[in-house]
């Protein structure tokens, strides 16, 4: 009987998604509050809100963008609405850029240029 190849390896891990919280982001904790809504701190500080309905980034830093863009992909998938000012959209677009998130975006004005 041939091997099975270990099915917890995927074959490019490079491509996939982290968990949240990253695992290389050691010093963000979260909690939950009474509406379930759930508050990720980065050294105690808001940086993200997830609440169900949708995810609020707290913060303008390029870490907290991420964070909030990954958690925003593992609940909605890659196609996102973002709400804010055009600063803010190009901001989240940057930022999606740097860190080869395939994300695209429903608002029409936001143009991805996704790396094959």
């Amino acid at each position: 009987e041939p091997e099975k190849a270990p099915h917890s390896e995927p074959e490019n891990t490079r491509n996939k998604q982290a968990p949240l919280p990253p695992q290389d982001y050691e010093n963000i904790t979260h909690q939950t509050n009474e509406k379930g809504h759930v508050t990720y701190l980065m050294d105690k500080e808001v940086i993200v809100v997830d609440r169900g309905e949708n995810v609020h980034i707290a913060q303008n830093s390029d870490k907290a963008i991420e964070i909030g863009l990954r958690l925003s992909m593992e609940k909605f998938g890659n196609t996102l609405d973002i709400r804010g000012t055009e600063e803010y959209k190009a901001k989240l677009v940057e930022v999606a850029v740097k860190n080869n998130l395939s994300i695209q975006f429903s608002d029409p004005k936001l143009i991805f240029v996704q790396h094959n």
